[in-house]
């Protein structure tokens, strides 16, 4: 089956097919909610037959999307998604850290309207920093021989890096409200690494027997021992690195949508955790535990608005 067949029957299953970067394709995601499905976020690569869904994570195969009886050359292999060239380079030509910005800087006071106020951690710990205007960068998407490529500029943006076993893999943008280019850009977050094979903060988090699983790198600077998703789901990587804490919290969203979600995932981690054997990562499965807090109980839509105090003041009631 070639591009033109693949393409041909994708748009018949789906509807809607779409032309992005280096060849790739784009579909509504069947592994969606049909809100999200409708913004075309799996991407099909190009000699490979691996798709990847930027919302839901969920891995599937070309096979997994038109049937079992798609046939191609297995000559080509089924190969990773291939990373951005930019994925592990700061987008930018200079930057300010975090901790040396004025006081009543955008960025200061976007981090401290959801309680952050630990700049000098930030800085030294995570090396959060900011980019402004005039240093940020284009980050360029190739789209094919003959096609012009696109750019985004970054620019008035919190940049947090993301490290993995003492490693940079990524970054990730936050455009900052109230400065002329997080005004004028339509995203709020950006990135190009491959998110869903890490946890933002894995390597510090490790080091403690009991892990806290939220959605935002922001909502996870809150307490040494939260990790990142990226996200609101959790990829089968992302779950493989979980299983070396005993203890796993989950602690996504309050809102009903989030929860519907958060319920199945517990109970799936928690399965799957107690199957496996103790050899692996040392850690009896009787001793094994997920629990899913419900901040709607508490009075809290998100720990965007909680207090570090007040995270650890829901965990504890939530591990009584």
């Amino acid at each position: 089956m070639d591009s033109q067949e693949i393409y041909a029957k994708l748009k018949e299953k789906f509807g809607e097919v779409k032309r992005a970067t280096g060849g790739q394709l784009r579909i509504p995601c069947p592994t969606c909610s049909a809100e999200h499905a409708k913004k075309c976020k799996r991407y099909i690569y190009p000699n490979s037959f691996y798709t990847k869904c930027w919302i839901c994570g969920e891995s599937l195969t070309l096979a997994d999307l038109l049937g079992d009886d798609v046939q191609y050359d297995r000559a080509v292999g089924l190969g990773p998604e291939p990373e951005h060239p930019q994925s592990r380079v700061a987008p930018c030509r200079g930057f300010i850290p975090i901790n040396q910005l004025p006081g009543d800087h955008p960025a200061i006071r976007f981090l401290t309207k959801d309680h952050l106020h630990d700049l000098d951690r930030y800085w030294e710990k995570y090396r959060v920093c900011y980019i402004p205007l005039q240093m940020g960068d284009d980050v360029i998407f190739d789209k094919g021989e003959g096609i012009p490529p696109t750019k985004v500029r970054t620019g008035d943006c919190i940049l947090f890096p993301v490290v993995f076993n003492q490693e940079v893999v990524g970054w990730q943008l936050r455009f900052v409200p109230g400065t002329f280019w997080g005004d004028k850009s339509k995203m709020k977050y950006f990135h190009v690494f491959q998110k869903g094979r890490y946890l933002f903060n894995f390597d510090e988090a490790v080091q403690h027997d009991h892990v806290v699983v939220m959605e935002g790198i922001k909502k996870a600077l809150k307490i040494p021992n939260a990790v990142a998703t990226l996200g609101k789901n959790i990829t089968d990587d992302q779950a493989n690195l979980l299983f070396r804490w005993p203890k796993i919290t989950l602690m996504l969203d309050g809102d009903d949508k989030t929860q519907s979600l958060a319920e199945p995932l517990r109970d799936k981690l928690e399965t799957i955790a107690k199957n496996i054997p103790t050899r692996m990562f040392g850690i009896a499965p009787e001793d094994r535990r997920v629990v899913n807090v419900g901040l709607k109980k508490y009075g809290f839509p998100s720990p965007d608005e909680m207090t570090t105090e007040q995270v650890n003041a829901v965990l504890q009631d939530a591990w009584k």
